[in-house]
């Protein structure tokens, strides 16, 4: 996750750790550089995480990541970027052999507000 964190730092600036319990970070030192949140919806799973991401997050758009996903590859957000840009879509969801990965994925911050614009593919 260290690395994958320091990664993201690289091409976004800024990391948000959503976690149940921040406390549970600390015997990871490596991650200390980054903003651990408590996750505001634990019981939900990582919809839950995803909101309270979107919900803290400064940013006008959030890649969100799930902290066990072994490979990110800036082509791919990149692709997800410009795609956001182009439909001016909410989020958009990569698809990888016929699964949806939302802890994958590009989303506009709640901040900004959502469209409701209805799904297309």
């Amino acid at each position: 996750m260290a690395q994958s964190a320091a990664h993201l730092a690289t091409w976004f600036g800024r990391v948000l750790l959503v976690t149940d319990e921040p406390k549970k970070l600390a015997p990871f030192p490596e991650l200390a550089p980054y903003a651990a949140l408590k996750d505001q919806h634990p019981l939900s799973g990582p919809v839950g995480a995803i909101r309270t991401a979107l919900l803290a997050s400064p940013s006008q758009t959030v890649f969100v990541l799930a902290g066990d996903q072994p490979n990110i590859e800036l082509e791919i957000i990149l692709k997800l970027r410009d795609l956001l840009e182009k439909t001016k879509a909410d989020v958009v969801l990569p698809c990888h052999e016929g699964v949806i990965e939302p802890l994958y994925a590009l989303w506009i911050s709640m901040r900004r507000g959502f469209s409701r614009k209805p799904f297309t593919k």
